[in-house]
C-alpha cells in the first residue's frame, strides 16, 4: 500500500513540477518522510525521482533549441559548487532539524508565491551586465546550497529568481529550472 501511494504522489508531484518549474519536492519529499524513511534517505530517493523529470525536459528542450547555452553554461558553473556543499552540509544536520527547516522553507515559498499574480509573464532580460551577472550567480550558488540540502521547492525558488532577476518569462525559465535543476543539480 506504501508503494501505491508513493507511486501516485510522485506521479501527481512530478506532473505539477512539468507544469510550474520545480516543487515536485514540496509534495513528494514529506510523503517519504511520512512513510518513514530518514530524512537523507528521502532526499535522496526524491533526487533520483528528479532527475528521471530532467531527463525528459533536456531531451525535449535540446531538440527545440531553447536554451541559451552562455546563460546554461553560466547556471551551471554557479549553482553547482552551492548543490555540493549543501549536499555535505545536510549529511552532518539532525533529521528533527531538517524536518523543521524544510517546513519553513516550504511555507515561505509559499507565502512568497501567492503573493505574486503577474510574475513571469513577459520576457524582459535584465541585470546581464557584469554585477548583475555576479549577484545572479551568488543568489543562484545559494540556491545550489538550498537544493543540495533541503531541495523541497528549489526548483520553483530557481525559477522564481530566474524571472525576477533576469527577466525571463514564466515558460523560459521553467525549461531552465526543469533541465538545469531537474537533471544536473538534482543528479
Amino acid at each position: 500500500m506504501d508503494q501505491l501511494l508513493l507511486f501516485f504522489v510522485s506521479l501527481i508531484a512530478n506532473l505539477f513540477s512539468a507544469f510550474s518549474g520545480g516543487g515536485a519536492g514540496l509534495l513528494q519529499l514529506p510523503v517519504l518522510i511520512f512513510l518513514g524513511l530518514p530524512f537523507g534517505v528521502a532526499l535522496a530517493t526524491h533526487k533520483v525521482a528528479s532527475v528521471a523529470l530532467g531527463v525528459g525536459a533536456t531531451i525535449r528542450h535540446m531538440r527545440e533549441s531553447t536554451l541559451e547555452r552562455r546563460f546554461t553554461l553560466f547556471m551551471l558553473m554557479t549553482g553547482l559548487p552551492g548543490v555540493v556543499v549543501g549536499a555535505s552540509v545536510i549529511l552532518h544536520v539532525p533529521g528533527r532539524v531538517a524536518e523543521i527547516a524544510l517546513g519553513c522553507l516550504t511555507l515561505g515559498l509559499g507565502l512568497y508565491s501567492g503573493s505574486r499574480k503577474s510574475l513571469g509573464q513577459n520576457y524582459l532580460p535584465s541585470h546581464r551586465d557584469r554585477s548583475g551577472m555576479v549577484t545572479g550567480g551568488i543568489v543562484l550558488f545559494c540556491l545550489g546550497i538550498l537544493n543540495g540540502s533541503l531541495t523541497s521547492g528549489t526548483g520553483l525558488f530557481v525559477t522564481l529568481w530566474l524571472v525576477r532577476w533576469f527577466g525571463l518569462d514564466y515558460k523560459r525559465a521553467v525549461a531552465y529550472t526543469l533541465v538545469l535543476v531537474g537533471l544536473f543539480w538534482n543528479g
